[in-house]
């Protein structure tokens, strides 16, 4: 990754987010900021397309993203701030997004491809229990904006 963030930052904020704090510190070290990718946006570009598998994992570092859901006709956004995880529905499931996404103000997202995030899931139990809650917690929240 070619960024001016440090390597312990990286490990730092892992250890903060739903799903990566209850990965061993060293896993996170040799197996996942390796494999991570730096992804700057501007105000208002999109970051992930309802309808379309993107196949990657979504972490917010820096700045604000907003959720574009339309439920039963009403259009909703939601701001979201960093430490916020992305994509984990469509990896979980193998569906495509439910949602649009825009970076809200310039952001940086840190991104993870479906293989390293299904490898290290494999290795995991306490990371595929803590995402297998954050679905489910999802999902609960998308039928509640439904009603």
């Amino acid at each position: 990754m070619q960024t001016d963030i440090t390597f312990q930052e990286l490990i730092d904020f892992l250890l903060n987010i739903n799903g990566f704090k209850e990965v061993d510190p060293a896993v996170l070290g040799q197996k996942i900021v390796p494999m991570l990718s730096l992804v700057q946006y501007e105000a208002n570009d999109q970051i992930i397309c309802k309808g379309r598998d993107s196949g990657t994992l979504y972490l917010l570092f820096k700045g604000q993203i907003r959720v574009e859901i339309s439920a039963m006709g009403d259009a909703r956004s939601i701001i979201l701030n960093p430490g916020a995880i992305l994509g984990e529905m469509s990896l979980v499931s193998n569906k495509p997004a439910v949602a649009n996404v825009f970076a809200h103000t310039h952001a940086d997202v840190l991104t993870l491809d479906v293989e390293t995030f299904r490898d290290i899931m494999q290795d995991n139990n306490d990371m595929t229990r803590a995402f297998a809650f954050m679905v489910g917690q999802r999902i609960a929240d998308f039928v509640k904006l439904k009603k």
